[in-house]
């Protein structure tokens, strides 16, 4: 035949049990931590964007500590 399937190692070459190479593995929880950096990215963007415009002062008279504390605990 002239394709042939590619191989794939077995587990006792792989070093592990897992079928996930160390490649993949670090790919996954990288993809997830760039999420959470983007999203981080995002609302400290809006927190500045808030405070300079003056937004933040006309929000504060309906916003108190009764509301901010569970939002915290959120």
């Amino acid at each position: 035949p002239t394709h042939n399937a590619p191989v794939s190692p077995s587990i006792q070459e792989q070093n592990g049990t897992s079928p996930l190479s160390v490649e993949n593995s670090d790919e996954i929880w990288m993809s997830r931590l760039r999420e959470i950096q983007g999203a981080i990215l995002i609302s400290s963007l809006l927190q500045i964007v808030l405070g300079f415009s003056g937004l933040l002062g006309l929000v504060l008279k309906y916003i108190g500590p009764l509301a901010i504390a569970p939002t915290i605990n959120l």
